[in-house]
């Protein structure tokens, strides 16, 4: 009886063995997740342009057959920067849209002609801690500007460019956490005129949309693969104390734990890293901060933060594209990481801003560190024939004040820098 039950176990092992190492081989295909957009797909499509602002551009009728088109004409006799563009909605009272946070990449299938140099992509997210029904102001942006020779058939752009512009972040005043990307609940998905403002006609053929992405996360399908094996983890164990000649099974199942645990930790080192810098991204950071915390509340152990936003960042990506814009971010990362304590914790907050946690850090060190990169920075040749400077803004935690305030007396002092003309240290002196 036992040598039948230990047959049907080692047949299940094998079993359970070829899919798994199927499920691993083939995680891409079969996770991937592609929503397309397009005239087949039903959604409420709308142009609009400056009119609701009081402007006078023109546009023509939505022409749909194969493929959406339309026209344009902006001019400059009322609004400084007229736009126009198409407009598709997922929900029609704008709350209730689509998650694309498991989304990685974005195609695009558009054509253009037209004077303008950039066309504008939007991703506009619905969160009810920022946004209201009644006011389609209040999704947050998404924005992506792309140069119009970059506009290939199926022209692939990666979730991670997209920013949210700082004119909304000012506007809706919210906090450094959720001034970040946000594709959780994508409502309206827009295609307009870019940045650069061009008087004159634009002609729009827009064929289709994909978004592409994963329909669970890697960290879920490798997690859900290492449930399935719990059962012969322990039967294995059983095993073990029952039959000294299966000594060899059990090792093998040993050796293939150590593979999925080895895979495991990879991902989860990839989840608190940001791919781009190689710095800790928000949620790398997160034990740092609550350790700090714990100190300033237990030992009194001072705790000091400092936001950097690199000055101008977006005008490198729109003189000298993504990839230069990429490098950028990434050498300004190592630069930091090469000068600053084996204590703090740099991270990357969203797009071009960085944040040091400064633990065990009274104030005027803190602005101290901050100076001193902000010197490195400036004298720095981050990438040939381009230089950047950046902006900081530091803050203390106090008896007053808890860590959401501290990260908003940084981002206001960071904000002060910028505004008293870059290239500037800025701090919130201790009540």
């Amino acid at each position: 009886m036992k040598r039948i039950k230990n047959f049907k176990f080692e047949t299940a092992f094998v079993v359970f063995f070829l899919l798994s190492l199927f499920a691993i081989l083939s995680e891409k295909s079969i996770l991937q997740s592609v929503y397309i957009i397009d005239v087949n797909k039903g959604l409420n499509q709308y142009l609009y342009s400056d009119a609701a602002l009081g402007g006078v551009t023109q546009t023509s009728d939505l022409l749909i057959d194969s493929h959406f088109q339309w026209e344009c004409t902006l001019k400059k006799e009322v609004v400084d920067y007229p736009f126009c563009g198409l407009g598709f909605s997922f929900d029609k009272d704008i709350i209730n849209g689509v998650d694309f946070s498991q989304v990685s990449e974005l195609k695009v299938w558009l054509d253009y002609e037209g004077t303008a140099d950039t066309i504008r992509i939007s991703l506009k997210n619905y969160n009810p801690l920022y946004s209201t029904a009644e006011e389609a102001s209040s999704l947050k942006p998404n924005d992506l500007d792309i140069r119009k020779e970059y506009l290939l058939e199926g022209f692939t752009i990666s979730l991670s460019s997209f920013s949210v512009p700082n004119w909304w972040k000012l506007q809706q005043k919210v906090p450094p956490h959720l001034s970040i990307p946000e594709f959780k609940n994508i409502t309206l998905l827009n295609i307009q005129t870019g940045s650069d403002v061009t008087y004159g006609v634009h002609k729009f053929k827009l064929k289709k949309i994909a978004l592409v992405g994963q329909w669970i996360s890697t960290e879920a399908w490798y997690l859900s693969i290492l449930v399935f094996w719990l059962p012969f983890v322990l039967r294995a164990v059983i095993l073990m104390r029952e039959m000294n000649r299966v000594k060899k099974r059990e090792l093998e199942l040993l050796v293939l734990n150590s593979l999925l645990d080895k895979q495991s930790k990879v991902l989860k080192n990839q989840a608190h890293t940001d791919k781009l810098t190689g710095v800790f991204n928000r949620q790398g950071v997160e034990d740092a901060i609550a350790l700090a915390l714990r100190e300033w509340e237990e030992e009194s152990i001072q705790l000091s933060i400092v936001m950097l936003d690199i000055d101008h960042f977006k005008s490198i990506n729109d003189n000298f594209g993504h990839a230069v814009g990429d490098i950028v971010l990434s050498e300004l990362a190592t630069l930091v990481q090469g000068n600053i304590r084996s204590t703090d914790r740099f991270a990357r907050w969203g797009g071009e801003e960085f944040v040091l946690i400064c633990r065990d850090t009274t104030l005027d060190i803190a602005v101290k560190i901050a100076e001193k990169l902000r010197d490195r920075i400036a004298g720095a040749e981050l990438v040939d024939g381009v230089s950047v400077t950046a902006s900081f803004g530091v803050a203390n935690i106090t008896n007053k004040s808890s860590i959401e305030e501290l990260f908003k007396y940084a981002d206001d002092a960071l904000y002060k820098a910028k505004n008293n003309g870059r290239n500037k240290v800025e701090f919130t002196p201790i009540e």
